[in-house]
C-alpha cells in the first residue's frame, strides 16, 4: 500500500524499486541469522522487513511495465504482465523446493541424522511434505534436535540462493528506464465512445 501510495504522489517508480529490492535482500539476509533459539518477535520482525520490500514490489511493478505501452493496448499488456507473474510464482515454488530437498539430502549423505528410519522418511523430498512440529516432535528429544538443525540448514540454504536472486534485481533496477506516468487518458475506449452511439442512434430516430 505504501509503494502505491508513493507511485501514485511521487509519479516515479524506479526509486521505489531501488529501495524496495534493497529492504528485500536485507530481510531475506536477516532470515539466514535464524536458529532454533530465536524468538517469535525477532522472526516476525525479520518478515515485516521481507514483507515491506515485497509489498512495494508487488504494488508498483505493473504501473511500471504499463508505462512503455499505447493506451489501447493496456488490456493485452495487463494479460501479459499476469502471465508473467503467476508464471514466476510457479517457479518461486518449484525452485526453493529443490533447493531445500538438495540441501536435505546433501546433510543426510553427512550423516546428519542418526536414526536410519527418520533420514529415510525426510530424504527424496520427504522433508518438504514433513515440515511441521507434529512431525518433529513424535521424536525424542536428541532426534528432535538433529531434525531441527537438518531443517534450519536446509532452510537457510534457501534464503541464502534468494539473497542472490534478490541482490541481481536490485542491480537491474539501477539500469532501470524510468518513463514519466500518464496523468490525462486519451482512450478510444469509455464513456466518450458510448455517449458517440447514442447521440447517432437518436439522430438516425
Amino acid at each position: 500500500m505504501l509503494g502505491a501510495i508513493t507511485l501514485t504522489r511521487w509519479g516515479r517508480y524506479k526509486p521505489i524499486h531501488v529501495l524496495a529490492f534493497a529492504i528485500q535482500t536485507l530481510g531475506l539476509g536477516l532470515f539466514t541469522l535464524q536458529r532454533e533459539e530465536t524468538t517469535v518477535a525477532q522472526w516476525a520482525v525479520f518478515q515485516c522487513v521481507v514483507s515491506f520490500g515485497g509489498g512495494m514490489i508487488f504494488t508498483t511493478m505493473l504501473p511500471a511495465f504499463q508505462a512503455f505501452v499505447h493506451e489501447r493496448d493496456l488490456a493485452a499488456c495487463t494479460a501479459a504482465w499476469y502471465f508473467i507473474r503467476l508464471f514466476g510464482h510457479v517457479w518461486g515454488v518449484a525452485i526453493p523446493a529443490a533447493i531445500f530437498n538438495n540441501r536435505v539430502d546433501a546433510l543426510l549423505a553427512q550423516g546428519a541424522i542418526s536414526d536410519p528410519l527418520i533420514a529415510r522418511i525426510i530424504s527424496a523430498g520427504g522433508a518438504y511434505q514433513a515440515a511441521s512440529a507434529v512431525f518433529v516432535e513424535q521424536f525424542p528429544p536428541a532426534l528432535q534436535t538433529e531434525v531441527r538443525a537438518v531443517y534450519r540448514q536446509a532452510t537457510q540454504r534457501v534464503f541464502q540462493i534468494a539473497i542472490i536472486f534478490a541482490g541481481f534485481a536490485f542491480l537491474l533496477t539501477l539500469f532501470e528506464k524510468e518513463v514519466e506516468l500518464r496523468k490525462t487518458l486519451e482512450t478510444e475506449f469509455g464513456l466518450e465512445e458510448i455517449e458517440g452511439r447514442k447521440e447517432k442512434a437518436g439522430t438516425e430516430k
